[in-house]
């Protein structure tokens, strides 16, 4: 008789989680509070532009994310090189995110509150042990206003 395991959410995690102990013989029930499956995942059109909902790209490891989608026949494309220039919806305006220290001071992204408080990191004390996720390891270190504005949107 096979063990039986429940896996507690349909985002990308749960899916993944899902799939390997299927591949170790585990039955497994998925439960999904949401009414479609992919978690945050997902793509939209609004005004002739397409919106991406998390994450938009990933490093194609061995058994990760490209193997998975290959499994499962999901078509993937190359970036265009019109890609290279990000963009943040923040507001309720789209904002280039920079990428130079210029266009880091030029921003409208961050307040100069924020950009002082992001250009302080080096400053900052370590914490050596510390158990936590990549927003709060953030946020300790280039405050709130960087971390929700240009991390957040791209983690």
């Amino acid at each position: 008789m096979k063990s039986k395991v429940a896996v507690i959410g349909a985002g990308i995690s749960g899916l993944s989680a899902a799939r390997e102990l299927l591949r170790a013989d585990y039955e497994v029930t998925v439960f999904e509070a949401s009414n479609r499956c992919g978690g945050l995942l997902g793509s939209e059109q609004d005004q002739g532009f397409t919106i991406e909902r998390a994450a938009s790209s990933f490093v194609p490891a061995e058994h990760g994310a490209l193997s998975l989608a290959e499994e499962l026949g999901v078509p993937l494309e190359e970036a265009s090189p019109a890609a290279k220039k990000r963009w943040v919806y923040v507001d309720g305006q789209l904002h280039v995110v920079p990428t130079r220290p210029r266009q880091f001071l030029t921003s409208p992204l961050l307040s100069w509150r924020g950009k002082f408080r992001a250009l302080a990191e080096p400053l900052q004390p370590t914490q050596l042990g510390a158990d936590e996720s990549i927003f709060e390891f953030c946020r300790r270190r280039l405050g709130d206003e960087a971390t929700r504005n240009l991390v957040a949107p791209f983690v």
